[in-house]
């Protein structure tokens, strides 16, 4: 208190800071916020990136579980089935762009081990691709154009497909199809991720009969 020239006791105002402790409790409790945020933020975001990829994998395990089943049965006629061990490719009545109701398209599963992802490519046939001409339609095909091409799966390891045959007395996988009568009738595809193993397995019934050139 002080007093003024009337008299009268006036009240001293004293503005009262933080110590040196208060500020230190501050921060600190800020800094734990900001890191219990941040790490459920990443918590957040790889959930839902790994949401997104078990979704796109499972897609793509069904498209192509599918499109095995509707093999086109030229297949084998122009020797257009490919069979190795980091290799599929066959010609499919099922398309990624055309769906179930555009015309057949030949497709390829090939691994790429630069970018550790497996590749999914197709492309249209051309009209006379039917007709019997081999030499031409497998020098056209060859060709690295023209294809459309999107990635089945992302951050692969390894990649191993493996082939059943069963025209022997006895069952036995092998790593490459050479069998120019008949397809696998069972394919499993391996893929290795993190120490990781998935198998996705392919069936198919072949269509007995034949069909018009171009279609």
């Amino acid at each position: 208190m002080t007093v003024n020239a009337a008299g009268r006791d006036v009240p001293i105002l004293r503005a009262r800071g933080f110590t040196l402790l208060e500020l230190l409790v501050v921060v600190s409790v800020s800094i734990v916020l900001v890191a219990m945020l941040a790490g459920l933020y990443r918590m957040v975001g790889r959930t839902a990136v790994t949401l997104a990829n078990a979704k796109g994998e499972w897609g793509a395990e069904q498209f192509l579980r599918r499109q095995y089943l509707v093999v086109h049965p030229a297949t084998l006629a122009l020797d257009l089935f490919r069979g190795h061990k980091d290799a599929l490719g066959f010609v499919s009545y099922r398309s990624a762009r055309h769906g179930e109701n555009g015309p057949p398209v030949l497709v390829r599963y090939e691994y790429e081990p630069s970018r550790k992802r497996l590749v999914y490519r197709e492309r249209d046939l051309p009209p006379w691709w039917g007709e019997d001409a081999r030499l031409s339609l497998r020098q056209r095909l060859d060709a690295p154009d023209a294809w459309w091409e999107d990635t089945a799966f992302y951050q692969v390891d390894s990649v191993d497909f493996r082939y059943l045959d069963s025209i022997t007395n006895t069952l036995r996988w092998r790593e490459q199809w050479e069998d120019k009568t008949s397809l696998p009738p069972v394919i499993q595809l391996d893929i290795t991720r993190l120490g990781e193993r998935k198998a996705v397995v392919l069936e198919t019934e072949v269509l007995s009969f034949f069909m018009p050139s171009g279609y």
